[in-house]
């Protein structure tokens, strides 16, 4: 009877020991202890994709970072996204990802499916296929996903993303750098096209004239 008191006290100690967490950084360049972020809980959150990428972008502008941490199992990943907002790259550079799709730079689409080979050659098929990121160092990685989408929605997206990434950066064994950006733009529609102008009655002022 001791024996099992002393074992079942030895088990309920070690449980409640802190955990090893192992922590990753998306890009790891763009973490500093001397920088002051704003923290985003997208768990809690009541902000959507679209309003979460405004947040973004005002910080950006202010020169402040937005850091979202993401638990996935014994791992934290902590991401500081980026919006277009403030920034500067090429536009080959990105790859933009939604729920059921991917967009290559000449709008080539592939199925989310094909996220594993079609995001190993953005970072890898450097100089030998043209729709690919152009320098291995900036591929970026574009969340275009629909502006109502809520946080816990984004926040299953990118563990999605990390997952893959981590996966590619392993099996390559380089130090290649995940940078997430947020852009909603691309689904507001084109302004109209202007009205065509009756050409008979520009003839007939013509012809008045």
């Amino acid at each position: 009877m001791r024996i099992t008191l002393y074992l079942l006290t030895v088990f309920i100690i070690l449980s409640c020991q802190e955990k090893t967490v192992n922590i990753k950084y998306y890009p790891t360049n763009e973490f500093s202890v001397e920088e002051d972020y704003l923290k985003l809980d997208l768990d809690t959150t009541s902000l959507n994709f679209k309003e979460i990428t405004n947040l973004i972008s005002e910080n950006l502008y202010d020169n402040r970072k937005t850091i979202i941490e993401i638990q996935d199992g014994s791992t934290l990943k902590k991401i500081i996204p980026f919006s277009r907002s403030g920034c500067y790259f090429h536009e080959k550079n990105t790859l933009g990802v939604k729920l059921d799709s991917i967009r290559l730079y000449n709008a080539t689409k592939y199925s989310i499916q094909e996220l594993r080979p079609v995001l190993k050659k953005h970072y890898l098929d450097i100089h030998k296929n043209y729709p690919y990121s152009k320098f291995p160092q900036v591929p970026i990685i574009e969340v275009e996903i629909d502006t109502n989408r809520t946080g816990k929605e984004l926040k299953s997206f990118l563990i999605s993303i990390t997952r893959t990434f981590d996966e590619i950066k392993t099996e390559v064994n380089d130090s290649i750098e995940l940078t997430i950006f947020f852009n909603w733009f691309r689904q507001v529609p084109p302004p109209p096209k202007p009205p065509l102008k009756d050409m008979s009655k520009v003839i007939e002022i013509i012809e008045d004239d």
